[in-house]
């Protein structure tokens, strides 16, 4: 037999060992994530400011915007990133190749 035989006789054990069949609507899948420290800081940005009335959101927004024309660079790598994208980083490789001559 094989190598490749004994490889696909393995998966086919394994297969067959399956409580659920792949694709299987019944099966658990994978567990629901808890709530994450990412959920909670866009849930309070989402919130209102009681002494502003405006979201958390515009407010770090109108204050890095702030910042950034006061000439902080941060806060103008910041506002560009998100308005324009991050520059592309462009890399130039060079390949040599050694040649063998046999004589």
């Amino acid at each position: 037999m094989s190598k490749s035989d004994k490889n696909a006789e393995k998966t086919q054990k394994k297969v067959i060992g399956r409580p659920f069949k792949k694709g299987n609507k019944m099966s658990p899948g994978r567990p629901k994530k808890e709530f994450c420290i990412p959920d909670i800081i866009r849930a309070k940005g989402k919130e209102l400011d009681p002494v502003s009335r405006k979201t958390f959101y515009d407010a770090m927004v109108e204050k890095a915007w702030s910042q950034a024309t006061k000439g902080d660079k941060s806060a103008r790598d910041w506002v560009s990133d998100r308005t324009e994208g991050k520059a592309l980083e462009r890399v130039q490789t060079q390949e040599i190749h050694d040649e063998l001559i046999i004589e």
